[in-house]
C-alpha cells in the first residue's frame, strides 16, 4: 500500500471517528456515506476504497462533520 493511500485511510478515519459516539451512531454514518457514494454497507470501509474513492469519502464526511458541529 502506498503512503499516500495510507495517510487518506488515515485522514478519512480521522475524521470519521469523530462523527459517532456509539455502534449505532457509526453505522448511521456508514450507511449515509455508502449512499453518498453508491456502496453498499458491505463496501463502504476505507479498507476497500481506492484512492479516488478514499478522496470523495473524506470530503464527504467533513460535510457531515460540519452538518453536525458547525452549528
Amino acid at each position: 500500500m502506498s503512503e499516500k493511500i495510507r495517510n487518506r485511510k488515515h485522514e478519512a478515519h480521522t475524521w470519521f471517528d469523530q462523527l459517532w459516539t456509539n455502534h449505532e451512531e457509526r453505522d448511521k454514518y456508514y450507511i449515509r456515506l455508502g449512499e453518498e457514494m453508491n456502496l453498499s454497507y458491505e463496501d463502504c470501509h476505507f479498507s476497500k476504497m481506492n484512492d479516488t474513492q478514499l478522496e470523495q469519502a473524506i470530503e464527504i464526511i467533513k460535510k457531515m462533520w460540519l452538518e453536525k458541529f458547525d452549528k
